[in-house]
């Protein structure tokens, strides 16, 4: 389903297009005030319909907060940062920031199963068997599919992730009645009529 904030015209889909480091998530201008805004996704957390909200202190006058985007196995989180604007509102700017546990634990998994799974695979294999060298064909085992899955399982995370950000940012435009900002002037940019 179209949502009114995706990508400019021209651009592909999310679910379509090919996995790029820099997201381009619109900004998203709301006429409550930044501790207003903040309150209202609250609430709509409490509800169930935004998972992993969280408030974060920020060291300037914006206000910032974070909800969770699901891109299974490498999840991340969508970062909001609300400015406050003249008129009383505020202008959302987006960033993700990748959850590091996973990829640090698929990492430190995979050296242990080179180091020291090979060496303890190699006194499980008693020696009277005149089996090959235990590295010759168990290091091609761990690391050839290591090397094959990772690329795939992070493009298909990166997509996953990226459906799940524009239903959050769907949820939060909703709550917020907030349409995409438009860049130059910082007003709203007018959704026209279909």
């Amino acid at each position: 389903m179209p949502t009114p904030y995706s990508a400019d015209a021209d651009h592909k889909s999310p679910a379509t297009e090919a996995p790029r480091s820099n997201w381009r998530l619109p900004d998203l201008a709301s006429h409550h005030s930044p501790s207003d805004a903040v309150a209202a996704l609250d609430r709509l957390a409490r509800r169930g319909k935004l998972p992993g909200f969280e408030r974060l202190d920020s060291d300037d006058s914006a206000t910032s907060f974070r909800v969770s985007l699901f891109g299974e196995p490498f999840d991340r989180s969508l970062i909001g940062r609300i400015r406050p604007e003249p008129n009383g509102g505020g202008v959302i700017a987006w960033r993700v920031s990748l959850h590091r546990k996973t990829p640090i634990a698929f990492v430190v998994s995979t050296i242990i199963a080179i180091w020291p799974g090979l060496p303890m695979l190699d006194k499980v294999i008693p020696p009277a068997w005149n089996w090959w060298p235990t590295w010759t064909w168990y290091l091609p085992i761990v690391i050839v599919p290591t090397i094959v899955l990772a690329p795939i399982m992070w493009r298909r995370s990166e997509r996953a992730a990226r459906e799940h950000a524009q239903e959050q940012l769907g949820r939060i435009s909703e709550a917020l009645a907030a349409p995409p900002a438009n860049k130059q002037t910082g007003a709203a940019a007018s959704t026209g009529d279909g």
